[in-house]
């Protein structure tokens, strides 16, 4: 009986380190994924502010084929909650909230006087919860959008909270050119908090 005894709790110790090797393994593999996700997202944002003029192609010179990856539309940064985050043309399959920060498709864009972008993203713990900061933005906060070579600094107004069924109603001054930012309110069911943010200045970069 005592040798059984020794033989069972051996075996025990032996599947505890197998599960405890299996688990570090995948921990492992979820860090470097997230790790490289990171990587190649930092080198789409810095590839899009960075960009230069396209260059005229010399005649006879091989063309290198380059790997098929997101061409970004504009660029958001919000300093105070360290977000940077491309975001994809409306009508691209990447523009949705399960996959990025969306652009309403209502929406104008950035250099359309007294126009009124507005983007939505989830607020949660989720990998696509880009707003989920948001409630930390305080009056005069500074949002950027970089588009077409035009750096847009926006201040933060004022938010307010709406219920939650599909349709957002936006209060802002139409006189103004504007960055409406929508996301859930936290524990919250049916609730959203929409940001409105006016044009402050513009400048190139």
């Amino acid at each position: 009986m005592q040798v059984i005894k020794r033989k069972s709790k051996y075996i025990i110790i032996a599947i505890g380190v197998i599960l405890l090797l299996i688990a570090s393994g995948y921990l492992l593999y979820k860090y470097v994924s997230y790790k490289e996700e990171t990587t190649y997202e930092i080198n789409l944002i810095n590839d899009y502010i960075d960009k230069e003029e396209p260059k005229e192609e010399l005649k006879n010179e091989p063309v290198e084929e380059e790997k098929e990856k997101t061409n970004y539309n504009m660029v958001i940064e919000i300093p105070i909650i360290k977000l940077k985050k491309g975001l994809c043309k409306i009508n691209e399959s990447c523009n949705k909230v399960s996959k990025n920060i969306q652009v309403i498709k209502e929406s104008d864009m950035p250099n359309i006087e007294n126009g009124n972008l507005i983007l939505a993203s989830h607020n949660g713990n989720s990998s696509v919860s880009f707003f989920n900061k948001l409630n930390k933005l305080k009056v005069n906060d500074t949002i950027y959008i970089y588009y077409k070579n035009i750096k847009y600094e926006y201040k933060l107004s004022n938010s307010y909270e709406i219920k939650k069924n599909g349709n957002a109603i936006i209060h802002r001054d139409g006189t103004k050119t504007t960055l409406i930012l929508i996301t859930c309110k936290k524990n919250s069911k049916d609730k959203q908090i929409v940001y409105v943010a006016y044009l402050n200045r513009t400048a190139d970069y």
